[in-house]
């Protein structure tokens, strides 16, 4: 039977800076289990950055925790 909620996500933010904020802030509040490698998607004109995270929490409540802090600025997938 499959647990209800993904616990592998992507964050996604337009600043490597907002995205590390963000990593530490989920690291903080102990909702990450472990943290991938920051890449770097899209164009120049397009540039945004992206990591893969574990969680310990579900999918849902992980981007609750983080859209509370952050708002717009960063989206979990």
């Amino acid at each position: 039977m499959k647990r209800p909620g993904s616990k592998k996500s992507i964050i996604i933010a337009a600043y490597m800076t907002d995205l590390q904020m963000a990593i530490r802030w989920a690291k903080l509040n102990k909702a990450l289990i472990s943290v991938g490698e920051i890449i770097d998607t899209g164009s120049s004109g397009t540039k945004k950055y992206a990591v893969t995270v574990k969680s310990r929490i579900p999918k849902s409540q992980l981007s609750s925790l983080i859209k509370d802090r952050f708002g717009i600025f960063i989206n979990v997938i």
